[in-house]
């Protein structure tokens, strides 16, 4: 950068001027100064013989003098210079300033306000979050979407608006390390329901598929439904289902069984009503009395598991399903009463367990829709109906498609899938919560006839006197039918039927062994029990039987 004392540009020539004229004349001076005080030719020789002392002092005060003037001439001459640099300065300036145009002064801008800066750090805060909030909702994504292939998109029947009504495939895969120990690295699927989700009137059908559901799987031929998750993924299932079952499919949702009992765990738990006690000691282990319980996540997990507990009952497969979809509506219940926070992490909870073709915002969108949901009058539950058949020595459950389309009606419909519980093969023992006339029949009040078709003098007494230590109101009918080999226990009315299922159990039978009274018997009482062979104790017709005789002759049969 140029020194600011040096000219430039034009103002150099200015300068080179000024300053030749004061060297001229300084130089004049000098010239004159040198003629004075040069000696003449009279003196010269004097002059060599050393200058007197006189001469000498004047001559030093005269090159005092000069150095003086010499002294003073520069300093006028730099003052000059400076006087012109600045001169040259200022009209360069003036010169600039005439060339550019007037420009409005800036005001110097004011200190930023205490609610401004309030204001950008909260803005700031606010994009930050939502950054986080993308990048988390996109984790989320990723994570909930794993597993989704084209195979399976393609087959889906996917709608882009869920307030829409759409049926949904859910799949509960058991991944246990029990499963894993054995080396098996394809699984079945234990849990096939298909739920029919109407946000517009904010209901929702869970239909359990019986997993030994006997389909057609093409190339590997007919099996059981829950073979098609092994063969051919979740693609081949949802096909399956759809062929099956007659519907479109839009979206789908599977989740490792150890999933469940995370998301139990993490909602704290939830509340189930169980219609009867479960007893299972050999599998589960569970020992859970009936009514209103509070389960973790561990005891969720068995309850779903725990169909042998039904085996006294007929199909354990169809009272395991049911209470599967108790726990679902149970946790649905849960979710949707919980905070922001209880669902954000569930929802991340979930996200780890569970692969579905449903976005977050998606999923989000379907919780705001059911915000309030009364998850005991507008969450309906079933199962497909079904009949036993054994084939090549297997059981299948094969489709009544009749029966099916007339459930399948009433659920498009949004009605229960059932016209009345008579209907249902699971009520007032699994998956249900009870009316408070179930609960009535459940502690044994009512009245029972027992009917003796045994061919043994005295066993409806017996039958009756033993009911009644139970703490049914029972009496022994006098009526004598033809003898028949098996127990059937008949309920009069939809509110016994309960009652019914809960009297066979105390005496060793099946539920199967339940049916409703087609006006065989008399319609007075409750139930209806008529004897069968299979009543007659093991110990009758021996040596030492207490019975012989026992019976008094005038009991009644």
């Amino acid at each position: 950068m140029a020194n600011r004392h040096e000219p430039t540009g034009s103002n150099k020539q200015t300068s080179s001027r000024s300053t030749s004229s004061a060297r001229s004349s300084y130089d004049g001076k000098l010239r004159l100064a040198s003629k004075q005080a040069q000696p003449s030719s009279r003196t010269s020789s004097a002059a060599t013989q050393g200058p007197s002392r006189k001469t000498t002092q004047r001559q030093s005060q005269q090159d005092a003098q000069a150095s003086q003037k010499t002294q003073a001439a520069s300093s006028r001459t730099a003052t000059s210079r400076a006087k012109d640099t600045n001169k040259t300065q200022a009209r360069s300036t003036v010169r600039q300033h005439a060339k550019k145009p007037a420009q409005k002064t800036q005001k110097k801008p004011r200190a930023m306000g205490g609610l401004k800066r309030l204001g950008i750090a909260l803005l700031l805060v606010v994009a930050i979050a939502a950054a986080g909030a993308f990048a988390y909702v996109n984790h989320l994504n990723t994570l909930i979407s794993d597993g989704i292939d084209e195979g399976l998109s393609s087959v889906l029947s996917a709608k882009s608006d869920v307030s829409e009504p759409f049926y949904m495939l859910l799949l509960g895969v058991d991944r246990s390390e029990g499963r894993e120990a054995k080396g098996q690295d394809t699984f079945r699927t234990d849990t096939i329901i298909v739920a029919r989700i109407d946000a517009s009137k904010q209901k929702v059908t869970l239909i359990s598929v019986h997993r030994d559901l006997l389909v057609d799987l093409g190339e590997y031929g007919e099996q059981k439904i829950n073979a098609a998750y092994a063969y051919g993924g979740a693609a081949l299932t949802v096909s399956t289902v759809e062929d099956v079952l007659g519907i479109d499919i839009s979206h789908y949702a599977e989740m490792d069984f150890e999933g469940l009992e995370a998301v139990v765990d993490e909602l704290g738990g939830i509340e189930v009503d169980l219609a009867t006690d479960i007893s299972d000691p050999d599998h589960t282990g569970l020992d859970l009395k009936a009514g209103v319980q509070t389960v973790d996540g561990e005891t969720a997990l068995d309850i779903c598991r725990a169909r042998h507990a039904y085996d006294s009952y007929g199909d354990g497969d169809t009272y395991r399903a049911a209470n599967q979809r108790m726990v679902i509506a149970a946790i649905l219940k849960k979710i949707l009463s919980s905070d922001v926070a209880s669902i954000t992490s569930t929802v991340t909870t979930l996200a780890e367990y569970t692969t579905c073709d449903l976005s977050v915002s998606s999923l989000a969108s379907l919780a705001t829709q059911f915000a309030g949901i009364d998850v005991s009058s507008d969450v309906y539950s079933g199962s497909d109906p079904t009949e036993s058949e054994y084939i090549d020595g297997t059981w299948y459950e094969i489709l009544d498609e009749d029966a099916w389309k007339t459930m399948r009606a009433r659920i498009e419909a949004g009605l229960s899938p059932y016209a009345s519980e008579d209907e249902n093969p699971t009520a007032g023992v699994a998956g249900v919560t009870l009316t408070e006339g179930d609960i009535e029949a459940l502690d044994h009040v009512g009245e029972v006839c027992v009917i003796n078709a045994t061919g043994v003098a005295g066993m409806a007494t017996q039958t009756a006197e033993e009911l009644e230590d139970e703490g049914y109101i029972a009496y022994a009918s006098s009526l004598v039918p033809d003898t028949q080999d098996e127990t059937v226990v008949y309920f009069n009315g939809k509110d016994r039927r309960a009652l019914a299922k809960a009297l066979a159990t105390d005496l060793g039978l099946a539920v199967t062994s339940v049916s409703s009274n087609q006006g065989d018997y008399s319609a007075y009482p409750g139930i209806v029990v008529v004897l069968g062979t299979d009543q007659i104790p093991d110990y009758y017709g021996t040596e030492d039987d207490a019975l012989a005789g026992a019976f008094a002759a005038d009991a009644t049969w």
